[in-house]
């Protein structure tokens, strides 16, 4: 859902319990998405947020929820932020993406093939 919240909402919103931050706003990130919160949200936990922070529909959204059946919890497994990540399509989105990859991958072994190596 593309979503828009006063200005003055975002930082209360970016702290609520019910979103799980992810994508330009994952905690493990540098801040790219300052003016952005986006995030997993339970689909049982929208109508109480909508409500409480006055969200509405957005063509030039400041608020990105993926609603899921399920609570994920926060952190969200590392794949859901790159795929977050790589829906936006922006230069400073792939650097982050292409850094995240690269430290993963000098963490938890090189791949050669389709075999790991230590």
């Amino acid at each position: 859902m593309t979503l828009e919240v006063a200005p003055k909402s975002l930082d209360k919103l970016r702290c609520d319990s019910r979103v799980s931050l992810s994508g330009v706003r994952d905690i493990r990130l540098e801040k790219i998405g300052a003016n952005t919160v986006e995030g997993y949200v339970a689909n049982k936990s929208m109508r109480a947020l909508i409500s409480k922070f006055e969200l509405t529909e957005s063509d030039r959204p400041n608020v990105i929820f993926h609603v899921t059946r399920l609570t994920i919890p926060a952190p969200v497994p590392l794949g859901l932020t790159l795929a977050d990540l790589a829906e936006h399509r922006s230069p400073a989105q792939l650097r982050v993406i292409k850094k995240l990859v690269r430290q993963r991958s000098t963490q938890s072994g090189r791949w050669r093939g389709d075999t790991r190596t230590a």
